[in-house]
């Protein structure tokens, strides 16, 4: 990862917007992305492999970590699915910005895919 890869997340109030930031449980992101998934929201959940150390002889191993702990990265197409995305177990909130929803543009969330590759 460069510094580039690590700027801050731009995001920008919009009420017309796809990608929204979904707030959830620190620690449950991928029980999030599966109910998510299963409810036909696209979710994007960035991970990074941390190398974990075991004592013993054993062989590191590459661990995936949530790069945004706390949380997820939706895509929601039909405003119905708000609802939805916030009965998902572990879900919080959507941000928003003076009671607007917070939109991620497209060029951030392309950004955060490419992280690592």
């Amino acid at each position: 990862m460069t510094s580039e890869d690590l700027r801050p997340l731009v995001v920008r109030v919009e009420s017309g917007g796809v990608w929204n930031v979904l707030r959830i449980e620190t620690g449950r992101e991928l029980m999030v992305e599966k109910h998510l998934n299963w409810r036909s929201i696209t979710c994007l959940i960035p991970t990074y492999n941390r190398l974990q150390r075991f004592s013993g002889g054993r062989a590191p191993e590459a661990i995936p970590r949530a790069l945004l702990p706390g949380y997820a990265l939706i895509n929601m197409s039909a405003p119905e699915q708000r609802s939805l995305a916030l009965t998902v177990p572990g879900a919080i909130d959507i941000l928003t910005f003076a009671g607007k929803l917070a939109v991620v543009e497209e060029e951030e969330i392309q950004r955060i895919q490419n992280i690592g590759r």
